[in-house]
């Protein structure tokens, strides 16, 4: 795989021109507008990251930004924490994971409907709607059974996602980059000014990642893997 100037082009039109920034405090719009002088040294650097399957350790720091959602404010559980990633390291996994999409779309079960393209809360409940309803018709029993998964990228568990990569397909160079990106992350929060001590975040995908969807729906489709053993 390698990464031209023309897919650097395509992943920064996607991106959102607003002010929001990682640890590296530079925003979005910052290289949307300058990225003619980006260009270049970006196109460098990302083939290097991928010809070494090296992802930067600059990168893989998150800025967490605790929101507010409800009740009582002193409360730590009535906040949600919002991940901020370096802009750069989101044009880059915005490339990857269309590489890496591509590989996985024609094993992705098909009653899956998160994170997959033209699927979507309301593509799954017309479908689960239409099957109940045929299920009616002809006197037939439907059982649903509902599951909360807490936290559920963050409970992923490193090295069976790795295990899994290989399992689908994914090249050893492909498994590597993948090792690099998940592997020795650290996040800090920053409230009113105030930064915490780094923390070393040891499982789970990156929220806030253009990658951490995909990560996370290979992690989750079990059933095509079974088959595949």
């Amino acid at each position: 795989m390698s990464i031209s100037n023309a897919d650097i082009l395509s992943a920064v039109k996607k991106t959102k021109p607003n002010k929001v920034c990682g640890s590296d405090n530079i925003p979005a719009f910052i290289i949307r507008d300058c990225i003619t002088s980006f260009l270049s040294p970006l196109c460098h650097i990302y083939n290097l990251i991928i010809l070494t399957s090296t992802f930067p350790k600059v990168w893989k720091t998150s800025r967490i930004i605790p929101v507010f959602k409800f009740d009582n404010r002193s409360h730590i559980h009535n906040y949600r924490p919002i991940a901020l990633l370096s802009n750069y390291s989101k044009i880059f996994e915005c490339i990857v994971s269309k590489a890496m999409y591509a590989h996985m779309l024609p094993m992705i079960n098909v009653n899956q409907h998160g994170f997959v393209q033209g699927r979507s809360t309301t593509t799954n409940l017309m479908e689960f709607t239409q099957f109940v309803s045929s299920a009616l018709d002809n006197r037939q029993q439907v059982d649903a059974v509902y599951t909360d998964l807490t936290k559920a990228f963050d409970t992923v568990h490193h090295c069976i996602l790795l295990k899994k990569l290989k399992q689908y397909g994914f090249c050893d160079a492909m498994g590597d980059l993948m090792k690099s990106f998940m592997f020795s992350r650290y996040q800090f929060v920053e409230c009113s000014g105030s930064k915490s001590d780094l923390f070393h975040a040891k499982s789970g995908v990156t929220q806030g990642s253009t990658l951490g969807p995909l990560l996370f729906l290979i992690y989750y489709n079990d059933d095509i893997l079974q088959r595949c053993c």
